[in-house]
């Protein structure tokens, strides 16, 4: 007992140093990138330093810098902005643990032979284009390999049920400190008016996102820390006191209506209830307690939400539907390939329009790698779909939670929460039971 207090202490200071790299990042004004990155190096060493004390392999540890890292993971190594240097903790920590699993033995799965496939598609995509940004095109197509090498890692390991739970715990913690930051952002420019960190003011509203570079993403990440929360607390998995409950849920909440953008309210609202209307079909009684109590929380979100966005119905389409439809007709328009990769190449160079890449995966994915792109990319995310259907474990729910606000932002693979919480969600368990052991075994 003793040994594993020691263990959870070290792993504890380790989420305070990423906590604090956070911070640097968002206070990169007054904090020089080199002290910013300087920060991150020390966390970096840190938590090799202390792998064997907490009994993890490289493996774990690789992915437990990939999961300490989505707080800074648009944060450069050097401290700098992302998309100056795309270099980050968060994606070096991803790459080299794959390519460990390919080192080892990588199982050669269905996805494993269709991701070959996607770069082969990548590649002819790039053939014969003119006015085309082919940088563009090539970051983002590194963000959904990223995205996608997160089924294969997911397939691959084998982390156990205390090590699942582990990471689910310091998943949580991540997005709570990450609420933190925000509240700690909006508490600034209420009292200077500058903004520390990502934010802006708009006709009818102030927003925020701390250390990430999109405010929806961050609304996001926030309602996916909640659901899992939620549901752990449901499903009894942790045994934290009342008040130790309600002050992480009162961070939370306040992080995600300061944040102020409407996705990570509206996929919390919609999956928290589908998850008590399943356990109230199942007979729970302690659910409709729940949902009575849930009801009136959501109306205050939605309330602030609408008041904090100058009276705009909740609603509210913002342009979205308009959005759809050119994403819609850009696809009949080039239904087979699709217009190309690159963000910047859809919005600027192609389509002329003023509306932004549509907010829908599965649109955006229509309009921009067509009828042979979609195919491929929804086959390889079936088994992440399935497994945030089933709803067998709380890391699931939140699963579906990112799924359902993929729905109304979007280019949800630069998101980097979606990928950790697919392996999450994949790598300890299978219907609650353990995923039948791989050729690759973790190692040391």
């Amino acid at each position: 007992m003793e040994t594993q207090n020691k263990r959870l202490r070290y792993g504890n200071f380790a989420v305070i140093l990423s906590a604090i790299y956070a911070m640097t990042a968002m206070f990169s004004q007054v904090v020089s990138q080199s002290g910013t990155a300087i920060v991150g190096f020390i966390f970096v060493f840190f938590l090799f330093f202390i792998r064997r004390k907490m009994g993890m392999s490289m493996d774990e540890t690789l992915f437990m810098l990939t999961l300490c890292s989505i707080n800074t993971s648009f944060t450069s190594i050097l401290g700098g902005d992302y998309s100056k240097f795309p270099i980050t903790w968060f994606m070096l920590s991803s790459l080299v643990l794959f390519v460990r699993i390919l080192y080892i033995g990588i199982k050669k799965s269905a996805v494993f032979g269709l991701f070959f496939l996607w770069i082969a598609f990548f590649s002819i995509s790039l053939i014969g284009k003119e006015s085309f940004d082919y940088m563009e095109a090539v970051k983002q197509f590194i963000n959904l390999d990223l995205f996608l090498l997160s089924i294969l890692v997911g397939e691959n390991l084998n982390f156990s049920k205390d090590r699942v739970d582990y990471f689910k715990k310091i998943y949580t913690d991540s997005t709570l400190i990450f609420a933190l930051l925000i509240c700690i952002q909006a508490f600034i420019y209420n009292l200077s008016g500058v903004f520390y960190g990502t934010g802006d003011t708009y006709s009818t509203r102030v927003t925020f996102a701390a250390s990430f570079t999109d405010y929806s993403f961050a609304s996001l990440y926030i309602a996916s820390g909640i659901v899992l929360l939620v549901v752990q607390i449901m499903e009894r998995e942790i045994s934290i006191n009342q008040m130790q409950i309600l002050l992480k849920l009162a961070i939370l909440f306040a992080g995600m209506i300061l944040g102020n953008a409407r996705t990570g309210v509206a996929a919390m609202i919609v999956v928290v209830f589908f998850y008590l209307f399943r356990k109230i079909l199942q007979g729970n009684k302690y659910a409709i307690t729940l949902c009575l109590i849930s009801i009136p929380v959501a109306a205050f979100v939605i309330n602030q939400q609408v008041e904090s966005r100058g009276g705009q119905n909740f609603l509210d389409s913002s342009g979205r539907f308009d959005n759809y439809m050119t994403g819609l007709k850009v696809f009949l328009e080039n239904p087979i390939m699709g217009v190309g990769f690159g963000i910047d190449n859809y919005t600027q160079n192609l389509v002329n329009v003023i509306e932004a890449i549509p907010h829908n995966m599965i649109i955006q994915f229509l309009a921009q790698f067509g009828m042979i792109g979609t195919t491929l990319l929804l086959v390889m995310l079936f088994e992440p779909f399935r497994i945030a259907l089933a709803g067998k474990t709380p890391q699931a729910w939140a699963l579906l939670a990112v799924f359902a606000g993929a729905m109304l932002i979007p280019d949800i693979a630069s998101s980097h929460y979606a990928g950790v919480l697919i392996v999450i969600s994949m790598a300890g368990y299978k219907n609650n039971k353990f995923i039948k052991p791989n050729p690759l075994k973790t190692t040391t």
